[in-house]
């Protein structure tokens, strides 16, 4: 069975490469974790707190983001095919590589969001952001 750790607080732990697949971390406080590398496919983290977290390779297939706050953060290389991205605030968060094929991004705020090698819902590349 899935990881119940809704509303726990895990921030400032190091769960590189940790297996949460289902896991219910909604209205966790997630503060400054270290993520690389773990997988989170279908996880659910509404309502969590990702503040300074880096979630840098992360593996967020079919996971559930919505109303989340990721605004600045380092999402570089970050799976999120079929991930449901609702209301959520991407402002100025790096998409470098980052794949959202499938994802479902509705009323987001996206503001100085970085595309580059992006993988866009429908498929295409997104390569606005990338630096020469």
């Amino acid at each position: 069975s899935s990881a119940n750790l809704a509303g726990a607080n895990l921030s400032r732990i190091h769960l590189i490469e940790a297996n949460l697949t289902g896991a219910d971390l909604s209205n966790a406080k997630l503060v400054e974790v270290d993520f690389s590398g773990a997988i989170l496919e279908g996880a659910r983290l509404v309502g969590a707190n990702l503040r300074k977290t880096a979630l840098t390779g992360v593996d967020l297939k079919s996971a559930n983001l919505s109303g989340l706050n990721l605004s600045g953060l380092n999402l570089r290389q970050t799976d999120l095919s079929g991930a449901r991205l609702v209301d959520v605030n991407l402002s100025g968060a790096d998409l470098t590589e980052a794949n959202l094929k499938y994802s479902e991004i509705t009323n987001a705020r996206l503001e100085d969001t970085i595309y580059c090698r992006t993988i866009m819902p429908d498929g295409s590349e997104n390569n606005s952001g990338c630096s020469l």
